[in-house]
């Protein structure tokens, strides 16, 4: 579940997510219009696991989120999380 989460955010982002420099760092912004469930729908599980994994990796600084849009700050390790 992990791995696909990681796929279906980075693919919004693709797709429709905006890019910003927030604190130095370039970053993706996935609008309010995209919500958990449909994340979670992606990814193939559902809209808790969704929350629960988001706020993990927020914890961790991966991603974050504020004002119901999410910030991933770190690409590379999503995408790490693909590949294996």
């Amino acid at each position: 579940m992990t791995a696909r989460l990681a796929y279906a955010l980075l693919r919004i982002a693709r797709q429709i997510g905006q890019q910003a420099v927030i604190d130095g760092r370039k970053v993706e912004i996935i609008g309010s219009c995209i919500t958990q469930s449909v994340i979670g729908s992606m990814a193939r599980c559902t809209r808790s696991n969704v929350n629960r994994r988001l706020k993990k990796w927020e914890q961790c600084g991966i991603i974050k989120i504020r004002n119901r849009s999410i910030y991933v700050i770190d690409r590379d390790w999503l995408s790490g999380l693909i590949s294996s």
